[in-house]
C-alpha cells in the first residue's frame, strides 16, 4: 500500500523498529518488542535503560524540520572505522535554539523529554573572560528546557585561537551539544528518520521534503551575498556523499534546475557541497521558505533576492 502524505503525518513508531540494534562495538544484536496497552518497549537482552514508545505520533511541519536538522548536525554514523563504531547515543550540536527546538520537540513525541538530555557547551576562547560558565548553562537550559544537573563533566570547553573569531562558536553564547545515551533508541531513531526521508523521496512529497531541507539548511546550509566582490550563492554542505545525493534529489523534485557540486580537493571549501547560483532556483527556495529557519541566514537571503528587484516578475515561471 502506498504511504500517502496524510498517513505519513500520523505514524506508528512500531512500523519503524529495526530488527537488530547496531552496537557500539560494531556488531548487531536482536531487538525485542514488549507490547502494552498504550505503548510498547524496545530492548535487547542486555538493555539497561528502559525505552518505551507510543503507538502513534502526529508529525507536524516542524517535526520534519527536526529530522532535517539531525541529518545535518546529528551523529548518525553506522560504519565508522575503529573499534568503537559510535558513542551509543544520539547527539546533535548547533548554536541556534531555532534549529534545536524542533529536534527536541520530535524527541518529546517519542517519549524522550528534553529534561533527560545530557549536554556540554563549546565557546570560542576569545569569550573566555567575558562570560561565566554558569551564565552560559543558565542561558541554554532555559532556551531548551534542559535539566541543569545533566551537564556533562567539563561541561564548558573552548575552541579556536586567541584573536581568531572565525572558528565555530563565535557567538558569546557558543554552541551546545545534546546527548541521549541509548544504543537501542539510537538504532530506532536513525531507522525512523531514514525511512521517513526515503518515503518522501520515493513518493516525491514536495512539502515534506521542503521541510526536511529547511531543517538541514539550518544546520549545514550557507547563503552568501555581497556586492564587492559580487557573490550570490546558496550552499548545502555535508561530508556524507550518500546524504548529499539525497539532498540533491530533493532539490530536483522541488524543481531546481542548476545545482553545482563542489569538491574539497578542487575548490576552496571544507566539505563537499551543492551550490545554487541562479535566480530561477532561488525563487523555488524562497517559495518553500527553505532558508527561513535561522534569522541571519534568512536576512542574508532576503538581501540576495532584493538585488533582483529589477527582474521582470514574469521572467521566470515557477511551477
Amino acid at each position: 500500500m502506498k504511504i500517502t502524505n496524510q498517513n505519513l503525518r500520523k505514524i506508528n513508531p512500531l512500523d519503524f523498529v529495526p530488527e537488530k540494534v547496531f552496537t557500539k562495538t560494531g556488531s548487531f544484536v536482536k531487538l525485542h518488542i514488549n507490547k502494552y496497552s498504550s505503548e510498547f518497549q524496545i530492548k535487547t537482552n542486555h538493555t539497561k535503560k528502559k525505552i518505551f514508545l507510543p503507538y502513534y505520533i502526529n508529525l507536524h511541519p516542524l517535526d520534519f524540520c527536526g529530522i532535517g536538522i539531525y541529518f545535518a548536525e546529528g551523529e548518525k554514523h553506522t560504519k565508522s572505522p575503529g573499534k568503537t563504531k559510535h558513542m551509543g547515543s544520539i547527539s546533535i550540536v548547533n548554536s541556534n535554539s531555532e534549529a534545536l527546538n524542533p529536534f527536541c520537540n520530535l524527541l518529546k513525541k517519542l517519549n524522550v523529554s528534553s529534561k533527560e538530555l545530557k549536554f556540554k557547551i563549546g565557546l570560542n576562547i576569545n569569550f573566555r573572560e567575558s562570560i561565566s560558565e554558569e551564565k552560559l548553562i543558565t542561558y541554554w537550559t532555559k532556551l531548551l528546557n534542559l535539566n541543569h544537573n545533566n551537564k556533562r563533566p567539563n561541561a564548558l570547553y573552548f575552541t579556536g585561537k586567541k584573536s581568531n573569531y572565525r572558528n565555530i562558536g563565535t557567538s558569546e553564547n557558543g554552541f551546545i551539544q545534546l546527548y541521549f545515551a541509548s544504543t537501542v533508541f539510537r538504532s530506532f531513531f536513525l531507522n525512523l528518520i531514514n525511512n521517513i526521508f526515503d518515503i518522501c523521496l520515493e513518493n516525491e512529497y514536495k512539502n515534506e521534503l521542503s521541510l526536511i531541507l529547511k531543517g538541514f539548511f539550518a544546520g549545514d546550509g550557507s547563503v552568501s551575498y555581497s556586492k564587492k566582490p559580487r557573490r550570490k550563492q546558496v550552499d548545502f554542505l555535508n561530508k556524507d556523499l550518500v546524504l548529499l545525493q539525497k539532498i540533491r534529489k530533493s532539490l530536483k523534485i522541488l524543481g531546481l534546475k542548476s545545482i553545482k557540486e563542489t569538491w574539497p580537493t578542487k575548490t576552496k571549501v571544507n566539505s563537499k557541497a551543492l551550490r545554487i547560483y541562479n535566480y530561477h532556483d532561488y525563487k523555488i527556495l524562497q517559495k518553500y521558505e527553505i532558508l527561513d529557519l535561522i534569522g541571519y541566514k534568512k536576512k542574508t537571503f532576503k538581501k540576495l533576492m532584493a538585488s533582483y528587484k529589477n527582474t521582470p516578475k514574469n521572467f521566470f515561471k515557477i511551477k
